[in-house]
C-alpha cells in the first residue's frame, strides 16, 4: 500500500466524520475502487445515497490515488 492510499485508511473518520466512520471501514483501495465494509445494510443503503459526496470528501480531503468508485 502505498503512503498516500493509507491516508484513506488511517484518516478514515476525519475524511468522512465520526458517524459515518462509526458504521463503515475502508477495506481495498484497487484501481480507482474504494471498496467499504458497512456495518449493516442499512448503512450499506446509506452509504449509496451518500454515494456522490463521499467521493468529493475524498477527493478534496485525502491526498493521493484518485478514488472514482465506492464499493
Amino acid at each position: 500500500m502505498k503512503r498516500a492510499e493509507g491516508n484513506i485508511f488511517s484518516e478514515w473518520e476525519k475524511i468522512v466524520g465520526n458517524e459515518v466512520a462509526t458504521h463503515s471501514t475502508p477495506v481495498s483501495l484497487t484501481e480507482g475502487r474504494l471498496t467499504i465494509q458497512s456495518s449493516s445494510t442499512a448503512w450499506t443503503t446509506q452509504l449509496n445515497l451518500m454515494k456522490e459526496k463521499l467521493l468529493n470528501t475524498i477527493a478534496s480531503t485525502a491526498p493521493g490515488p484518485l478514488v472514482e468508485e465506492l464499493y
